[in-house]
């Protein structure tokens, strides 16, 4: 049985990949060039699996804190 802050953190995500996916969908091909929009959807992919793995890259940017490892901290603390 989940409880409500597992049920609002998994509407929250859903919508936000929602947001993406419709995004990704709506790309108008026409306004952008074959490199930029092999980026584009790149990165909409990357986001979107990041949101999906957030409570992995949050343990990870814990466990890193607590080593104070600075290569991982520049880029999930500031």
């Amino acid at each position: 049985m989940m409880n409500k802050s597992i049920n609002t953190k998994i509407e929250v995500r859903k919508e936000i990949l929602e947001i993406i996916h419709k995004k990704y969908d709506n790309i108008c091909v026409g306004d952008y060039n074959s490199e930029e929009l092999e980026v584009i959807q790149k990165e909409l992919k990357e986001i979107a699996e990041m949101v999906r793995d957030k409570d992995k890259y949050i343990e990870l940017m814990k466990e890193h804190k607590n080593k104070k490892d600075k290569n991982i901290n520049k880029y999930f603390c500031r």
